[in-house]
């Protein structure tokens, strides 16, 4: 592992956060001092400048120091030459506890014909760390409710996001009026947040356009555990129970961010997501602000 502290890197970091990811990470004008015996950039031009967008990136996430722990195999489709203008886009595309899997996409702008072609791609993985140069979680730690049964809870927080990560269903309950509401729903979490999507009309989004205040649970059922009495039956589960309020997503990039975070809870598949197919679903967001688990049956 090596630091990615570079200089190009510090001169963006303090704006990178405020700025859209729809800017590329990197932009930069190639100099003669970058090229080969043949007059191309050198490929390792190429790569330090995917570690260093990765790291901006990675930045734009949560401030911390980051290291670059992988970066997987690299075809380069297209020469880059003296004057192109190379832009660096980059996409999060998997949130860990203490990682990031960002997508890198290089393309370039030769200055003789300004036809934008695609030059290589890469997907990088970065580990946040600490001075001590241990792994930290990317994210800070939600408020974790106080629980009775102290030795039924999980406080472990990799635990608590595990039990997230695996299951299948999360149960989002609300208020209507004096009364409660709960669904089963299909969703994504990643760092501090769950995602939802929705029709646009419906018993679910008049409440939350009302009182945005909810809580929700998911589960990880196991075995059914006999016993000679019945007040002794129980079964293995492990679950998490937190609360907290929906924002509607309006802007379309961020509508498509989360759409991919709901599709990558359940598959490793990259999707793309057209316009109306935006139009069409009302995307949730639930920012987490309290947070329990608790195990039974192990």
């Amino acid at each position: 592992m090596q630091f990615v502290y570079s200089e190009t890197m510090l001169r963006n970091m303090n704006n990178q956060q405020k700025k859209s990811a729809t800017e590329p990470a990197i932009r930069m004008v190639m100099l003669p001092k970058y090229t080969n015996p043949d007059g191309d950039i050198f490929g390792g031009v190429i790569l330090s400048m995917i570690d260093e967008a990765a790291a901006v990136e990675a930045q734009r996430q949560m401030p911390h120091r980051y290291v670059t722990v992988s970066m997987d195999s690299i075809q380069f489709y297209k020469p880059v030459g003296v004057g192109d203008i190379v832009s660096l886009w980059c996409k999060t595309i998997k949130v860990g506890t203490s990682s990031l899997e960002i997508q890198v996409d290089v393309q370039a702008n030769p200055w003789r014909t300004n036809e934008e072609h695609k030059v290589t791609e890469a997907t990088v993985v970065m580990v946040a760390i600490d001075e001590n140069r241990k792994s930290i979680p990317i994210f800070p730690a939600k408020k974790q409710s106080a629980m009775r049964r102290k030795d039924k809870e999980i406080t472990d927080p990799v635990e608590i996001e595990k039990i997230i990560k695996e299951a299948q269903v999360c149960r989002l309950a609300m208020v209507d009026g004096n009364k409660p509401y709960v669904v089963p729903l299909s969703f994504g979490y990643e760092g501090e947040s769950l995602f939802f999507h929705s029709g646009h009309n419906g018993r679910k989004i008049d409440i939350l356009r009302n009182n945005p205040t909810v809580c929700f649970e998911m589960d990880l059922q196991g075995d059914i555990l006999e016993a000679d009495v019945p007040c002794k039956w129980t079964a293995q589960y492990r679950s998490v129970i937190g609360s907290g309020e929906v924002e509607f997503v309006e802007n379309p990039d961020e509508k498509k961010n989360a759409f991919r975070i709901i599709m990558a809870h359940y598959s490793d598949r990259i999707f793309e997501f057209t316009d109306e197919m935006l139009k069409s679903v009302v995307i949730l967001k639930v920012k987490i602000a309290e947070i329990s688990a608790k195990k039974s049956g192990y």
